[in-house]
């Protein structure tokens, strides 16, 4: 469950120590289904709402299926909360400001936040009159990081990247696809992740579906801003 949820809602660590970026938004909520199938033929289905304030710095996750709970991404640890007690935590690799929603919010899904940050820069670009396919490359290689990250963009929408281990080799694909305006936000509803967890041609997918979505929402200020329970 919490690899799951990780890994829909945060997706990838890539555009760490972004510049400053301009908020024009502030919140964002939707429900949201994750069906998971592993290599193994194993599956998983999670089912719930997700809220998320850039002032609050948290994702907070309402699950409702499997097992009712929330969870909350703050900074770089996650939380499991059951009734009002505090089950679990643990340390996770990517802050809520890397985050999808986070990038939805701040109009920076189009490159992924990759044109502002510190850790990418562009390598390759090639543009047709309809699509755009940018590579990018780290400053410095390093094993904490990925490796060459290629974007495709069509009318320049982002639909796809695929993102590369620091030994070139491929680990990840994400296809961004039925994407809906809402306000002045341009919001995919579907993001399907495949990954390659080893070097056997093993294929895990992850398809989250986002519905419901609203921006800027004025109630339910208590979930946008859950409190944890002593830490």
């Amino acid at each position: 469950m919490l690899r799951t949820l990780l890994t829909s809602l945060l997706l990838l660590s890539l555009c760490s120590q972004h510049h400053a970026q301009t908020v024009k938004h502030a919140r964002i909520k939707a429900d949201i289904s994750i069906k998971e199938r592993k290599g193994d033929g194993k599956g998983m289905l999670t089912l719930g709402k997700v809220y998320y304030e850039i002032k609050a710095k948290k994702i907070v996750s309402m699950i409702t299926f499997p097992e009712k709970g929330v969870w909350i991404d703050e900074s770089k640890t996650t939380y499991f909360i059951s009734g009002d007690k505090l089950i679990k935590k643990e340390k996770n690799d990517i802050p809520p400001e890397n985050s999808l929603l986070h990038l939805c919010l701040t109009n920076g899904l189009y490159d992924y936040g990759l044109g502002k940050s510190r850790n990418y820069q562009m390598s390759k670009e090639e543009k047709t009159d309809t699509s755009e396919t940018l590579t990018y490359l780290p400053v410095v290689k390093s094993t904490e990081l990925y490796g060459k990250v290629i974007l495709s963009r069509q009318n320049k929408t982002l639909v796809s990247m695929l993102i590369y281990d620091s030994n070139l080799k491929l680990r990840s694909k994400l296809f961004f696809k039925k994407y809906t305006t809402v306000g002045d936000l341009n919001i995919p509803l579907e993001i399907l992740s495949i990954t390659y967890p080893d070097d056997k041609g093993t294929e895990d997918y992850q398809l989250t579906t986002y519905s419901n979505v609203t921006i800027d929402s004025e109630k339910e200020d208590e979930l946008f801003n859950y409190k944890i329970p002593s830490k």
